[in-house]
């Protein structure tokens, strides 16, 4: 018997899903085989407790994904479902074969639902066309096709990047979606780290977390003893202080050309920290916040650091300042700390702007509140979850003058400016920024221009037919003036690009545009 199928015979009896005799009586078939049930002697232990009816498909795939700590995977209703094996199957031939990819094991092979066995030419074919071993899992469904189309629908709408720490709560039955959204809210209103909030709520204990979180990552669990034992003071000094605290990274030993470093954040950039310690390796593990605040106050010799705050502790003084002097002379110099201290925030707010297709975003101060607005097909919308703090306002708008290279000292004068950002998934948008000096403090209205949007042609505007042969025959005209008029997102600079686009076809003109954007 091999020892992964030992432990899963331990793992199914520990969880209730089998009894001792059902297990003994498993472990006697896979022995000798049992020719009533058509199962010969050596069968894989998961397959004999499905064909004898001992366990359900899901339960058996859930308790494998444990046994090999696999954790990259998500419910769709009862459905096991790994996000990256929805993309290596086309929804195409899972409907033709009725199979819906569930998870993989290794390099080399996944498991799949099916309602029947696959004939072996065609699992040959399809083993050939996706380069892995398939092994199919049989599930009673007297129509599977629904089941699989829902499933592609699902990773439609949410993509197929990997599996985030909320998905596994729910999916671990720790959370529901209600009280996810709820508290994701929560995060973004305080600027505190998701994992920080549903610690402090009760939600999850810390250590379950980061036990979720370090299979999530791929990442050891440090244990604190470890670290305090071998902590060299040196290496830690070889970094900047607001640089620990702000990034939750530390440091802690030092062996040749590699350096030993614990985190609470794992999406640190380690290219970036071997530059700044020197190494040509980072090898890290992850550490609780509770460990890290410890370890940070034993160091730093201060007793009232809090780690898990999106911004930077090192600046919280900034934030019981009253407002006109938040960013006096004394900070304004310090654009190193500013910028560590809003740039998340501020992002976050622009990507979200973004995702919703705003084509304005407006950020408005009164006197004790500020306001955010998106601008979505026209219309102005007050979107109450991206709450900002009024302490906190004049630090995201100095950061958008940052990037617009405007001066951040000015704040009695109206100013514009522009900048770029790339999304993860390489959409180019341009970003027109204006502030405007009000009696509460700066307003400000960021323009969003998607630069990798696609230049429609004059027949997909959706324009009557007869308006579109008439607006033909104008464009035409070799004099004229014809005025593009509507309010903003209704689609004039599209109307246009799409007319220019036509013009210049004819070599025979010169076209020149006079612009004021």
């Amino acid at each position: 018997m091999k020892s992964s199928e030992g432990r899963l015979g331990e793992l199914v009896l520990m969880k209730g899903l089998l009894n001792r005799d059902q297990l003994r009586e498993t472990l006697l078939i896979q022995k000798s085989g049992d020719s009533s049930s058509g199962i010969s002697k050596g069968e894989r232990l998961g397959r004999i407790m499905l064909l004898k009816g001992f366990i359900a498909p899901m339960e058996l795939v859930k308790v494998l994904c444990e046994q090999r700590k696999h954790i990259d995977y998500i419910l769709v209703d009862k459905y096991i479902v790994e996000p990256r094996l929805v993309s290596l199957i086309p929804e195409k031939v899972a409907k033709k074969f009725n199979i819906l990819p569930l998870v993989s094991f290794g390099e080399e092979e996944i498991i799949v639902a099916g309602i029947n066995y696959l004939s072996p030419s065609i699992k040959k074919t399809l083993e050939e066309k996706i380069g892995k071993r398939i092994d199919v899992i049989i599930v009673e469904e007297s129509d599977f096709i629904p089941i699989i189309e829902h499933c592609y629908r699902t990773f439609q709408k949410r993509g197929i990047s990997s599996v985030k720490i909320g998905e596994i709560l729910i999916r671990e039955g720790l959370l529901t979606r209600a009280e996810l959204d709820k508290l994701l809210k929560e995060s973004i209103r305080t600027q505190k780290m998701l994992g920080k909030v549903l610690i402090s709520k009760g939600k999850v204990n810390e250590r379950d977390f980061f036990m979720m979180l370090s299979l999530q990552k791929k990442l050891p669990l440090a244990a604190f003893n470890d670290i305090v034992s071998v902590l060299d003071r040196d290496i830690v000094k070889s970094l900047p202080r607001p640089f620990i605290i702000h990034n939750l990274i530390l440091p802690y030993k030092r062996e040749g050309d590699r350096v030993l470093t614990v985190t609470a954040e794992p999406s640190i950039n380690t290219d970036e920290l071997k530059k700044a310690l020197r190494c040509k390796e980072i090898e890290l593990k992850l550490i609780t916040y509770s460990d890290l605040e410890t370890i940070f106050r034993n160091i730093f010799m201060e007793k009232d650091i809090e780690i898990g705050e999106i911004t930077s502790p090192e600046d919280a003084e900034l934030e019981d300042m009253p407002l006109e002097e938040d960013f006096s002379a004394a900070y304004i110099e310090d654009i190193d700390t500013l910028t560590k201290r809003y740039q998340r925030i501020t992002s976050n707010l622009l990507l979200e702007a973004v995702r919703k297709l705003s084509s304005d975003i407006h950020i408005e101060n009164y006197e004790n509140n500020v306001f955010i607005r998106f601008r979505i097909d026209g219309i102005l919308y007050d979107m109450p979850y991206l709450q900002v703090n009024k302490k906190n306002v004049g630090g995201i708008i100095n950061i958008l003058k940052i990037w617009a290279n405007l001066n951040i000292a000015e704040r009695r004068l109206p100013q514009g400016g522009r900048f770029r950002k790339k999304t993860r998934d390489g959409k180019i948008v341009d970003f027109r920024l204006q502030t405007q000096p009000t009696l509460y403090g700066e307003n400000a209205i960021i323009r969003i221009l998607n630069q990798s949007s696609p230049l429609l042609g004059l027949n997909e505007l959706g324009l009557p037919s007869d308006i579109m042969v008439m607006y033909e025959k104008i464009i035409k005209n070799p004099s004229g003036l014809i005025l593009v008029t509507g309010p903003t997102g209704s689609g004039k600079t599209t109307t246009l690009y799409s007319t220019l686009d036509i013009l210049r076809k004819d070599l025979r003109k010169k076209i020149m545009t006079i612009e004021d954007p």
